[in-house]
C-alpha cells in the first residue's frame, strides 16, 4: 500500500494495512519499559499521562475515514495495564469538556487547542493540570497535608470548566 496522506496520524492507520506499524509500536512499547526500569530503579513512580490529538477530540477536522481513533488509547491502556504503570488518558475527559459543534477553525480561546497547530491552548492546558493534578493527590503519588483540600478544589474547577 502507498503510505496515507495524513502521515502525521500514523498511529490511528490499521496495522494489517501498513504492517511496519506493527513493530514502530513495539519499539514504543520497548521504550516505555524501560522509563518504568529507570524508575524502579531510582525509587520512583512513573505516571504516563496519554495526550490526545487534536483530531480525537475534534474528529469533523478528519479527512481520511480509514482510520481508528481510539486505536492508540487501546493500545497504550493496554499496555499499561499488563506492565503496571501507571497511566492517566486523557482522551475522555477532553472530549466531554470541549466545545461541542464544529467549526472552520478552532479557537484557542474557547477551544481546547490551538488554531494552526497541534498544541493545546491555555484552556486545554489548563483543563489537563486539573485532571493530571487530581490524579496525583487521589493516587498519593506526593505527599499532600491538606490532600482533602486540594482535592476539593480540584474537583470544583473541574465542575466549573467550560
Amino acid at each position: 500500500k502507498s503510505m496515507p496522506l495524513e502521515t502525521d496520524m500514523l498511529e490511528f492507520y490499521p496495522l494489517k494495512d501498513f504492517p511496519w506499524l506493527k513493530r514502530a509500536w513495539e519499539m514504543h512499547f520497548e521504550n516505555l519499559r524501560n522509563f518504568k526500569l529507570l524508575a524502579d530503579k531510582n525509587g520512583a513512580s512513573l505516571l504516563v499521562v496519554v495526550i490526545p490529538a487534536k483530531e480525537q477530540v475534534y474528529p469533523y477536522f478528519i479527512k481520511d475515514k480509514n482510520i481508528d481513533l481510539e486505536q492508540p488509547n487501546r493500545f497504550l491502556g493496554e499496555f499499561f495495564k499488563k506492565e503496571n504503570i501507571l497511566y492517566i488518558d486523557l482522551l475522555e475527559p477532553f472530549r466531554k469538556y470541549a466545545r461541542k459543534g464544529t467549526s472552520t477553525y478552532l479557537d484557542p480561546e474557547k477551544d481546547l487547542y490551538m488554531r494552526l497547530d497541534k498544541h493545546w491552548s491555555k484552556k486545554g492546558e489548563y483543563l489537563a493540570s486539573l485532571l493530571v493534578g487530581q490524579y496525583i493527590i487521589q493516587k498519593e503519588l506526593v505527599a499532600s497535608p491538606d490532600r482533602e483540600k486540594r482535592l476539593e478544589q480540584i474537583v470544583k474547577s473541574i465542575s466549573n470548566f467550560n
